[in-house]
């Protein structure tokens, strides 16, 4: 199965569970096939690099845990400086699929455990779809271990073990609440699951980018290949030539008088492709709302656009961490929980504020980095590298060409 033909696969779909009893129901209960959404993301250049972007915006630094108990703020910060790798896989299934899962378990300790999006079914309430009554774990190897499917089933009251169909264990839910973590991405109202950075919208976009750069290589190929082309009356002493090895590209042919050869070529211009290419491209950096320059571009257009480029995917980011924030605050809770039951602990609050670092400022960081590391490799020249930071850091610039000099007015206070 070729990329191409990813696109033409059904990839939203509704959940057999959710489907059987809520057929008439008006409220969206389908969600984008995370499996071919996971190999389009091991497939295409530019679904990785979005979705990777995107996560690591959102968690380049660890959020800090503010806790009304003492003894919890201090515990729930270090179980999350522990588990930062976790929050990155995570927000990588968010940006990618719309939706991802934390599983809040309890194993000689607290035990996050990150659950893929094609692994999680939810039995929502009828009244209120963000009111989860039932939520479905289904594991599956391979055939060639076993095919064994494991599933659990688990509501407030009690977790269900079954084994290829078969209820083995039935446990009761110490913790009274379902210990997952729901975070989905621009989830509208009557909609149970999210929708993340790839949607069918860049799916339809990189489709076609694709589409044209594989026009683009056939046509290189075809040009840097052409197809010789003799016209003659005298065929058999011609395909003498060539049968005896008298002919290669770097030997001349022996043509009788009147005889005429040339180079089949296309006759496609290559540029029109190229600026459909670029159309394509800046269609996706807008849908995804990922500066060009991340993606690894270097024209000079992109450099003087920098500032203006950074405000889309500062947007996002901020949009997410309130997501993540809310979704945090219940992990908090559910961990807290859970040490009380197995642990014998007790605080005084669950409540717990999450604060996550302003995006702007890791961002403005990470250009400037770049832009340095250009300027000292002798890509770009000290002025080009001054007019990039110009528009994102004047006050440097500023400083610099102003008459301050900071040794002089030490010496002078000295004094």
């Amino acid at each position: 199965m070729g990329f191409f033909d990813i696109f033409r696969s059904p990839i939203r779909k509704v959940a057999t569970l959710i489907d059987n009893f809520l057929s008439s129901t008006e409220d969206d209960l389908s969600q984008l096939d995370p499996e071919i959404l996971k190999k389009a993301y091991r497939e295409n250049f530019f679904i990785k690099a979005i979705v990777n972007i995107s996560a690591s915006f959102l968690f380049s630094e660890l959020p800090s845990i503010e806790a009304e108990d003492e003894e919890a703020q201090e515990i729930l910060n270090e179980i999350w400086a522990d588990n930062h790798e976790l929050l990155i896989s995570t927000a990588r299934d968010s940006s990618l699929c719309g939706n991802s899962y934390i599983f809040v378990g309890y194993n000689n300790g607290i035990d996050l455990i990150s659950l893929f999006p094609g692994k999680v079914s939810i039995k929502p309430n009828p009244l209120d779809l963000r009111n989860y009554e039932k939520v479905i774990i289904t594991h599956r190897l391979p055939l060639e271990l076993g095919g064994e499917e494991i599933r659990q089933e688990l509501t407030k009251d009690c977790i269900r073990l079954f084994r290829n169909g078969k209820l083995t264990e039935i446990r009761p839910n110490r913790i009274k609440e379902i210990p997952i973590v729901h975070i989905a991405y621009e989830r509208f109202n009557g909609e149970l699951y999210g929708t993340g950075d790839i949607n069918e919208a860049l799916y339809k976009v990189i489709k076609a980018y694709e589409d044209i750069i594989e026009a683009a290589r056939k046509n290189i190929k075809y040009h840097g290949t052409p197809i010789p082309v003799i016209e003659t009356e005298d065929t058999q002493s011609l395909e003498k030539q060539i049968k005896e090895g008298k002919w290669t590209s770097q030997k001349a042919l022996v043509l009788p008088s009147g005889s005429k050869a040339y180079f089949l070529e296309s006759q496609r211009p290559f540029g029109e492709l190229k600026d459909f290419l670029q159309t394509l491209f800046y269609n996706i950096v807008v849908l995804s709302e990922t500066p060009e320059f991340l993606f690894g571009s270097h024209t000079p257009s992109s450099w003087a656009s920098v500032k203006e480029q950074l405000h889309p995917i500062i947007r996002k980011t901020k949009r997410r961490q309130l997501i993540w924030k809310e979704a945090l605050q219940k992990a908090n809770r559910l961990i807290l929980k859970t040490l009380e039951v197995y642990e014998g602990k007790k605080f005084s609050s669950y409540k717990t504020t999450v604060q996550v670092p302003e995006p702007s400022k890791k961002d403005l960081e990470a250009v400037v980095r770049s832009v340095a590391q250009l300027v000292g490799s002798g890509i770009i020249s000290p002025e080009e590298g001054r007019e990039v930071v110009k528009d994102l850091l004047p006050e440097i610039v500023q400083a610099e060409q102003s008459d301050y000099n900071p040794d002089k007015n030490w010496n002078e206070s000295e004094k």
